[in-house]
Parts: structure tokens; sequence; C-alpha cells
């Protein structure tokens, strides 16, 4: 899923089943619900009645929940196996054990207890009373690698108080909906004084409450003999979510079975419903991303309905994919729910924010401006606003191209898809045919696009997406083909390393918590072709306007828009610090031509760290860096790119004095006006300032390239 900042999500589950499957003796109930339950009529009790027929019978229990917070959010619960059982005045809701490898009978897990109060010789009544009183917190997508072994495996949620409004059988389900209050506790580290650096904190016991919205189903289950599960691949050329099933006998070995839709022959495509909510204007893009993984498969696995009911939670077989109106989330994300006992997928969901077509100005910060990738000035059709929805063309298909990109990106994640970081490094292009592509897509509204990276499922930089938004209109990308062909397939002969790399999160995590490096050919928003054109052309960009952009940083201090009465002292915000010359990540990239401890190639994490090897070659790194230098004429062609000519600063000064003298205008939606003695310091400032950064940069450069 794409980069989720900022929000805590409460993740629910009930308990997973990961029994092998010929362990399970239940027998299955009839296919048609109402053939098994039915909602009776009680006074003042919630009651459902269960034909006894159907006790020790096997259905899914899917529970999602809508959070009523400020900025909702739908959370799927793992799915569980259960079955209903009746002991005197009681009837029990277990789901088959996690851990369980042999004893069936005995390998269930009690959920919830209900009272009976009501029997026939044919059926049982129970109070399904105020609904489920706890949840269990599992990850409902979940991963092979255990990060942390010592963390509990299942921890619960409690549920304090609960509101049914609803239970409603047909012959799908019998579904209950309930508003539930629920508390969760963690333990956090909390500062005495927030503001004291030297204070590192205690821990403390936090307790907090909120409410969510649930809906609870239970549908009649048997497992699909037709569905051809697959086990993981165990050579890490493709990644997918899985769910764990026990082996037989063997209480610390589980199999992993890969998520993945049963969308065999015969079968019906799943149904992707788009959110009646969706703006017109991105409804193409939105369903392009969607009818992206048919093109990948082939055949038609997905078919797009347009208008859902964003209230409600999908069906089974469907995935529901909603817009969310929130412009400044900058993120997306998606979550599914898997039959336990093979991974096939039963519906999932996606979340797309409206944040990515928040796309004004971005032409404009697109444009290349290292030499001899010049090109035109867009200045002109940009103008300085907060709004960031886009209203010219040039933005509107950044907007639209980025779009098709995340969400063709989120329906890879329902698709079974983990997050493959290496698809960047993995493409033919170099760092300058990209500001090449990226000229020429500004200029021609019919361009194609192109493939930075061989995966939606990578997190790529802002040009690049676009570029690869554009080019999977009419083309699926080498790693995605190999990973969903191999997974719809009964062998492994598809899998070819040399189409893509693979690399995920845990990769990232592992190698820089436990092993303190980074892998040089899998990172997050890294540049495809090589890092170098792109860091060049950053810092020149923004080398170009560091006086613009620091006196709008200034008189956004001293007029803040947030306190339209407040003015701060221009001379209080004027010491605050010198505008930033950006040269951080060409010092990190020139470093690791000096000195190579901190990182290593893909390859050599895989085949060498991981299994125990310590060695100090790293053929697969040294070419890398070598062919990412050759790119822009080696060391001296990076000296030359940032080699200023004299006077570097002297036409961004002319700007900026010219702002100074006119003395008023719109910083942030504010409108200001500078008396005379703010324009007398200002323009004495920012004299001083072009002198200091000429020579501060000219500095940092010297040091940049000591013994090279």
């Amino acid at each position: 899923m794409k980069k989720l900042l900022g929000l805590l999500v409460l993740s629910l589950s009930l308990a997973a089943c990961t029994k092998s499957e010929k362990e399970i003796v239940y027998k299955n109930p009839p296919a048609d619900a109402l053939e098994s339950f039915s909602a009776a009529t009680c006074t003042k009790k919630n009651c459902i009645k269960i034909e006894k027929a159907s006790l020790n019978k096997t259905f899914m229990l899917l529970v999602s929940g809508k959070s009523n917070s400020g900025a909702p959010q739908w959370l799927d619960a793992n799915p569980a196996v259960v079955v209903f059982q009746k002991s005197g005045g009681q009837v029990g809701l277990f789901s088959v054990s996690v851990d369980a490898i042999y004893g069936a009978d005995d390998a269930k897990e009690l959920i919830q207890s209900f009272d009976v109060l009501d029997e026939d010789a044919t059926s049982v009544t129970f109070d399904w009373g105020s609904g489920l009183n706890t949840l269990r917190n599992d990850e409902s997508m979940q991963i092979e690698a255990e990060l942390d072994p010592a963390a509990p495996k299942r921890t619960s949620v409690s549920i304090l108080s609960s509101f049914v409004q609803k239970v409603n059988v047909t012959s799908e389900y019998i579904e209950v909906v309930q508003v539930a209050k629920v508390q969760q506790s963690a333990i956090n580290t909390r500062k005495e004084n927030p503001f004291d650096e030297e204070d590192k904190g205690k821990p403390n016991f936090d307790v907090t409450e909120s409410t969510l919205n649930l809906n609870v189903q239970l549908l009649p289950y048997k497992l699909d003999p037709g569905f051809q599960a697959k086990e993981s691949d165990a050579s890490k050329t493709v990644g997918f979510f899985i769910a764990p099933v026990a082996k037989e006998h063997l209480g610390d070995e589980k199999k992993f079975l890969i998520t993945k839709w049963d969308i065999s022959p015969g079968k019906e495509p799943v149904r992707v419903f788009v959110s009646a909510n969706t703006p017109a204007e991105y409804l193409d893009a939105v369903k392009d991303g969607i009818l992206y993984w048919n093109k990948v498969l082939g055949f038609e696995g997905l078919k797009v309905e347009l208008g859902g009911d964003d209230r409600t939670v999908p069906p089974v077989h469907s995935i529901m994919v909603r817009w969310i109106p929130w412009d400044d989330a900058g993120f997306a994300y998606a979550m599914g729910q898997a039959d336990p006992l093979t991974g096939k997928f039963i519906r999932a969901q996606v979340f797309m924010t409206s944040a990515f077509a928040m796309t004004k100005g971005r032409g404009k910060r697109m444009t290349p401006v290292l030499n001899p990738m010049a090109a035109c000035d867009f200045s002109k059709a940009f103008t300085a606003m907060e709004d960031l929805r886009p209203d010219n063309p040039v933005d509107v298909r950044i907007a639209n191209d980025m779009l098709r990109s995340v969400v063709a990106h989120e329906i890879g994640h329902v698709m079974g898809l983990r997050h493959n970081f290496a698809g960047s490094a993995s493409t033919s292009l170099t760092g300058l045919d990209v500001l090449g592509l990226v000229k020429n897509y500004l200029l021609d509204a019919a361009h194609a696009g192109a493939l930075t990276a061989t995966t939606v499922m990578d997190y790529i930089t802002g040009q690049e997406e676009v570029l690869l938004g554009s080019y999977i209109r009419n083309n699926p990308l080498p790693y995605d083909q190999t990973a969903l062909q191999w997974a719809y397939s009964t062998d492994d002969k598809i899998l070819e390393t040399s189409t893509a790399k693979y690399c995920s999160d845990e990769d990232l995590i592992i190698s820089g918590s436990r092993d303190k490096v980074v892998i040089y050919d899998c990172q997050q928003f890294d540049a495809t072709g090589g890092p170098f054109a792109a860091l060049l052309n950053t810092h020149l960009r923004l080398r170009n306007t560091i006086l613009s952009r620091k006196l709008d940083d200034v008189l956004a201090k001293v007029f803040p828009a947030e306190t339209p009465g407040f003015i701060n002292s221009l001379d209080r915000v004027l010491n605050e610090n010198h505008g930033v010359l950006s040269l951080d990540g060409l010092k990190t990239q020139i470093g690791y031509y000096k000195k190579k401890d901190g990182v290593v190639s893909l390859d050599k994490w895989r085949n060498d760290i991981q299994r125990g090897f310590k060695t100090d070659s790293d053929p697969v790194l040294d070419l890398n860096l070598k062919a990412d230098l050759e790119q822009v004429g080696g060391m001296n062609g990076v000296k030359q790119y940032l080699t200023p000519a004299a006077g570097w600063t002297d036409a961004d000064l002319q700007k900026v004095l010219t702002a100074i003298n006119t003395g008023k205008g719109v910083i942030k939606g504010r409108a200001y006006v500078l008396a005379p003695e703010q324009k007398a310091r200002l323009i004495q400032y920012f004299t001083d300032e072009a002198q200091y950064l000429q020579t501060q940069l000219q500095k940092e450069l010297d040091e940049l390239f000591q013994g090279l």
C-alpha cells in the first residue's frame, strides 16, 4: 500500500484459522443461510434462531468496521472459520485454533457465548445480546517475516459497550450491525517536559476509547475443491501477502499460502465497485488503474461497476474502491479479507484520497533544469495559489496519470501483491533518460509515458509515477506479469529473476535496524536509472530559486496566515538561519565512492548477509556505482554540473529585490504590506545572504570533492 502518515488505524481481527485443510472434521451447512438462521421475534432481546442441524457446521465470520473519527476509515478484520455449539443453556461461537496440529475436535477457541432463550426439537433461539464483546487485532494482511519474535502472537481489543442496530438474514448470510465503544491500551514513552531535549521520557500506560460501526456477517462455509491454493515463493523472486497454515504434526512450522482471487476458468470476474462520489473527471483514470490488472493477467479477471454504495461493506467476490475527499492526506491504502484455510480472497477495499489529484503547479516543479535537459519555461501558465486543484491541461493530465498509477498500486495489494522497492532499479533507463522523458511529457499531451519501474508496487518519485501512470494505459509491467502469472500457474517455471528484482518492507526494516546497512538498489522513492541525474537536477532547481524561496518563507512567518492580525518581528525571523543549499543527497551519494561502509547491493544482502556469510566484496554494488557515475560523465562531470558560474545568485537576487521594492502582495492567502524600514532591512539581508551563499557553496563543494 501507499505511505500512511499520521494515522492511528485500529486493525481489527478475530481468531484466524491456520489448521491444515484435512484436519477440518466439521460438516458443511446448507448453502442457503436461510436454512440455518432466522431472526426470531423477542421482547427486548436481539434473538437469533439457529437450526440444530447447523450446529457444529462451518461458517465464515467476517467483521468490518468504520471509525467515527473526524476522518472515518473502514477497518477489516481477519476472517475466521467458526462453528456454533450448544451445551445446557448456552450457545458458544468457536473459531478453529490457529496453531492446532492434531486433535481437531478440541482445537477450537471460544469467541463468545450467548444465552439460550428457547429451544424446540429442530432449533435453538439465543440472545445475541449487545453484540461481540471482544475483537482480536491481528493483522488482516499477513506477511511471512516475523519481525519481532517476542511480540505476542495475538492481542485483543475490549468492547466496553455496544448498541445493536439490526439483525438481518438473507440467503447469503446472517448480518448483525452494531455500534461499539472500544478500548485500547498501549505503553508509550512520554516526557515530563515535551520541550526538553535531554528528557528521554518514561513508559506510560495509555488507555484510549473510540467508537466503531461494526458489520458482522456469518456465511455458510465450504472448502472449494476447485480453488488451487499455492504456497509462497521460497526463492523470493515475487512477494505476496499470505495465509499461514499449520503443517500437520509440526508445531513450529507453517506453510504460507499466497492470497489470491478465484478467477480460474469458468469463474466470474471479481466485481470492482467504484464509489459514486468519485469525481467524474477522474473516473477514466480510476477505471484504467483497475483494468490495468486485466492486461497483466491476459484475461478479464476484474470487472468495473460504477456508482458503488460507499456506505456498505463490499459483497463476496468483490472489491470496493472508495474515493475519500481528503486533500492533504498524502496516502492511499488497501485491505483484503481472505479465507484463512486457503488464501482465497473473499472481499477487499481500496481507499483513494483526493490528495493525489492535488497537482496544481506540478508541471512547473517537474520541469528539468539539469543542462543539457533545459525545457520551455512554463512559469506563465502557473500562479502562486494555495488551492492545489489542477486548473490547466498539463496539471489535469498529471493528476490523471498519477491517479491511474496509485489506483493500480492499491489494486495490486488486493490482488495479493506486496511492495517491491527494487522496481525502479530494474529498468534499462538512465537518470538522464528520465529527465528527457519528463521534458517531452510536459510538451506532448499524447505522450505514452515510460517504464520507470518494472512494477506498480514500488514507491517512486512523483515525476516517475506520472510517467509510469501514462505508460500503463497500454502496457503491463514485467514484474507484475511474472508475479500474477506465477500465482495462477501450477508450478514455478515462469519465475524469472532477470525480469525484475524483488525487495519489500521487511528487507528495509531488517537491513536498517539489525544490520545497519542501506540496500543500494532497494529503496523507497529512489530515482529510476540511478540517483545522480535526479540529485543534480533537484539541487540545481532549488539552488536557482534559493533566495526567492527564502523570501517566501520569511514573509509567511512575519505575516502568518493563521493569525491575520499578528505581525511577527522581522529581525527575529531573519536571525533564524540561512538558506539551504540542498546538497545532503549528493553528499550521501558521493560518500559511497569514498567509503562503502553501510551500503550493500540487494544481491549481497539477500545471498550473503541474510545467510550469515561475512565477505567484504560486493561486485554488484561496484558495478552499480560505476554505471551510475558514468551516466553523468564521471566525477569530473558531477563537478562541472555543480560548479556555478560567477555571480550565480544575481538573477534570483534581482527578483527578490524587485518583490521587496514592490512592497505588497499575498503570501499563503494573506495580504501584506511592507513598511519602509522592513523594506530596507530585507534588502540588506538578502544582499548579504546572496554573498554568503556564494561563499558557502564553494566551501561545501570543496569539502565534497576532497580526496576524489
